[in-house]
């Protein structure tokens, strides 16, 4: 365990198999017990929705509140973040936060506009509209997509599912800002969405295996509902070896701006080819489950290994087998994965004893079995 290391997250899980390696962590969800420090949900005695930007500044409040007071108690104490973009934005006031990118890069990164547009030079990226809400309707979208009545129409910044609308002919229009800008593309059905982690240090950019990422249709969106990276070895190896080379030269070209630690990346394969999505600049919803898989090789936590570049200390990347999938099960919603095995483990479960509403109910299940069975063109 380490004496001054703390975790600044989302869920207690996030630092499951990080191997002792932080003293403690502040979270908005996990349960309490005699050696953490409780979760603001434990606080609070109810859910948060953590897709109520209402929610943020009580987060923060709380985050702040609790370093804070480990601060007074230790000077020297220094925290690592799930999310760069929230420590440098949020919490720039704290010295002791390490591993982070300068903000101006990050701010980049988060831009998913940005960011196609800029890596549309160096990996294929699917034909794709930069419009105002107040230019997008169904017609509109209809004459500039051919043969097209659904887009995936999303904001510059989101995560997770968040600011990705499933727009069509029944689509709300008040769904949108007017006065926002939307990157808008072409609805694929027949498509699989994949991750990549990478790890970069000043020396090395290193891809793990990918995993097929589960998205549903949900309130309008798509929403993240979990990761397979069992399944992900059964795509065609000339579609896995073109997002491992897609991600190195992403990756290669993060290096030189500077970038070091751990990212991810999303691709869409679509046709028989890879096309970039967009770069996470932070852990990921997946990160637990590629740590779990780290941990039953004896291998560094992907936290360890994010502070040894930068500190830059040198790593023996490894070459794993990830034997695992998750999924999100929502309280009233049957999942769209036909999940006849029972989980090996549960990741995240609410604290029953909490008041929780309807819609807030959720278990994150580990698996060691694929969960996605789809064979859209042949991927698979």
């Amino acid at each position: 365990m380490n004496k001054n290391k703390y975790w600044i997250g989302i869920r207690k899980s996030e630092i499951e198999y990080a191997n002792n390696f932080f003293k403690d962590s502040v979270v908005v969800f996990g349960k309490k017990n005699n050696n953490s420090i409780q979760s603001l949900t434990s606080f609070l005695n109810k859910n948060i929705d953590l897709n109520d930007s209402n929610n943020d500044q009580m987060i923060t409040k709380y985050h702040k509140s609790y370093m804070n007071s480990i601060l007074s108690n230790d000077s020297k104490a220094e925290f690592m973040f799930y999310n760069q973009i929230i420590a440098l934005h949020r919490f720039s006031e704290f010295p002791n936060i390490i591993c982070l990118n300068k903000l101006e890069l990050i701010d980049e990164l988060e831009d998913k506009i940005f960011t196609r547009e800029y890596y549309k030079n160096i990996v294929p990226v699917l034909s794709h509209l930069i419009l105002n809400g107040l230019d997008i309707s169904i017609q509109n979208l209809q004459n500039k997509f051919k043969n097209s009545n659904e887009f995936v129409v999303q904001s510059k910044t989101g995560s997770g599912g968040s600011g990705t609308l499933l727009y069509n002919s029944d689509s709300q229009s008040n769904l949108l800002n007017k006065n926002a800008k939307y990157l808008i593309t072409k609805y694929h059905k027949e498509s699989v969405s994949i991750n990549v982690h990478l790890m970069i240090s000043k020396n090395e950019v290193f891809v793990f295996p990918g995993s097929i990422q589960l998205i549903e249709k949900q309130y309008n969106h798509l929403a993240y509902k979990g990761c397979d990276f069992i399944s992900f070895r059964k795509i065609k190896s000339r579609l896995r070896e073109k997002a491992e080379n897609y991600s190195q030269i992403i990756g290669k070209d993060l290096q030189k701006r500077g970038y070091l630690g751990i990212c991810g990346i999303d691709f869409l394969i679509y046709n028989d080819e890879v096309y970039f999505m967009e770069i996470n600049s932070r852990f990921q919803s997946s990160s637990t489950v590629l740590n779990k898989a780290l941990k039953d090789n004896n291998i560094y936590s992907l936290q360890e290994m994010n502070y040894m570049c930068f500190n830059n200390m040198i790593i023996n990347f490894p070459s794993i087998d990830i034997n695992y999938s998750s999924y999100i099960i929502d309280y009233e919603d049957e999942p769209s994965y036909y999940l006849q095995d029972k989980p090996i483990e549960i990741l995240d479960e609410p604290d029953i004893n909490l008041n929780f509403e309807k819609r807030s109910y959720w278990k994150t299940l580990l698996y060691d079995k694929e969960l996605f069975k789809g064979n859209s063109y042949e991927i698979i």
